[in-house]
């Protein structure tokens, strides 16, 4: 098996620190409002009518890469274990995989503002031990090879090792547990892919 550079797992570990601190706290920020988000269009919660204008302000402004038409055509190649699973255990993983960015993007906020004992409880209540197993047989998991959801299985426990670190209000030694947590979850991003 030919292993990826080291600068690669840094470069996705720094991509998801990029995303959660520029882009998942916006879109909470949004969800603290009643009013739907602007610019998003569809059913449900986020439906709105707006220009964009409202998160475009929450957004850094960056020049978009110059890609040609033969870049774009290219197959992009993914290294990573394709694991099939039927639609519907594929959409409660990614409404899941969401959930946790959110829930990583709180966390952070809550550390910074000082609030470990909430970031401890929307660690474990979102993320950690009790939280797992809520599809009572019917999950993504069934369909997971070992690994893969030995990985899944990590990440709870991560969580539930954050919480109960930040619960002892420990600011730096839950900054290091809460890096433990996104390791785990870029771990299995890096290695599995079910699309």
């Amino acid at each position: 098996m030919k292993r990826k550079p080291v600068f690669l797992v840094a470069a996705a570990i720094a991509s998801v620190g990029i995303l959660l601190n520029l882009v998942v706290p916006a879109i909470v920020a949004d969800d603290k409002t009643d009013s739907p988000s602007p610019g998003v269009s569809g059913k449900g919660k986020h439906a709105g009518k707006g220009s964009g204008a409202g998160m475009k302000a929450k957004m850094p402004e960056f020049e978009p890469l110059a890609v040609s038409k033969e870049e774009a055509a290219e197959p992009v190649s993914d290294s990573r274990i394709y694991v099939p699973m039927p639609a519907e255990q594929k959409a409660i993983l990614r409404e899941q995989m969401r959930g946790f960015l959110v829930t990583l993007a709180q966390i952070q906020g809550l550390m910074a503002d000082g609030k470990l004992d909430e970031a401890a409880k929307i660690a474990e209540t979102t993320m950690g031990r009790s939280e797992r197993g809520q599809h009572k047989g019917k999950g993504p998991g069934l369909y997971m090879p070992i690994p893969m959801r030995t990985l899944a299985w990590d990440m709870h426990e991560k969580a539930s090792e954050f919480a109960e670190t930040a619960s002892q209000g420990d600011v730096l030694e839950s900054y290091r547990s809460l890096q433990k947590l996104q390791t785990s979850c870029v771990s299995c991003h890096f290695s599995y892919s079910t699309r």
